[in-house]
């Protein structure tokens, strides 16, 4: 293609025991988020993933829903790292209808909580740039061979999958990718761990992934792992930024 540029409650008693916020209260450290997200309009959108409603979940900056395919592919509501998370099995995701407002062309942050249960790869976060053919991204977070990735593509040599370090199973990591238009760069809960020159953006208009990815025109890559807080920026964040971001 031409590139143009039953309702579920997040719960205490399910999934795992959630992490507290840097005061040791969860309650304080949502607050402290919303605080920080309310000040800052290069964030896009942030979802929280704290519940599903009807297949659906809405981000905290403007409503934006991440709705589910159908109901059979739905992840289910668990305690996260900050808040609620969602639980995505071999066959779930979300969808964020395409927009033309969230294009970044010129810089971009994305971010997510990760926590692996059974240590199979897949895609935490994607923007398929595709067709009926191609395996493209406009930018992907995605675990390969076990380690954290930031992939991106172009029309000419197709993937660069950069990888860092490890997302070990049942342990939260949270992965940043971060391109400022020259350069794109790895942080892994809140290091830098791989970075090299970068001035390519592709443009699509598919809808982005979470928990998934869409490759050669079918939806794939399934990842097994509770998601949460998951953020897109239209600016490159600073070290400190992610750093922050990543001690919450």
């Amino acid at each position: 293609m031409w590139w143009i540029a039953a309702v579920g409650m997040a719960c205490a008693a399910c999934g795992h025991v959630g992490f507290s916020g840097n005061d040791g209260s969860d309650a304080t450290a949502s607050a402290d988020v919303a605080t920080s997200d309310a000040a800052d309009s290069s964030l896009l959108f942030h979802y929280t993933l704290d519940e599903l409603s009807n297949t659906t979940t809405l981000d905290s900056v403007s409503a934006r829903p991440a709705q589910c395919p159908t109901a059979g592919q739905c992840p289910t509501p668990v305690t996260g790292r900050i808040g609620g998370a969602l639980e995505f099995s071999a066959s779930d995701e979300l969808q964020i209808a395409f927009d033309s407002a969230l294009y970044t062309p010129s810089a971009y942050t994305i971010t997510a909580w990760a926590f692996p249960t059974t240590g199979v790869d897949g895609s935490l976060f994607a923007w398929p740039a595709m067709s009926a053919t191609t395996v493209w991204n406009t930018w992907q977070l995605e675990q390969v061979g076990g380690l954290a990735s930031f992939t991106t593509s172009d029309t000419t040599s197709g993937n660069d999958k950069m990888t860092g370090t490890a997302l070990p199973v049942s342990t939260w990591t949270h992965v940043a990718g971060v391109w400022d238009g020259a350069t794109k760069r790895l942080y892994v809960n809140g290091v830098e761990v791989a970075a090299k020159p970068w001035t390519v953006y592709l443009e699509d208009t598919e809808p982005m992934l979470i928990g998934a990815d869409n490759n050669d025109g079918a939806d794939g890559l399934f990842y097994p792992a509770e998601l949460d807080d998951i953020r897109l920026y239209s600016r490159a964040l600073s070290a400190p930024e992610v750093a922050a971001l990543a001690s919450q």
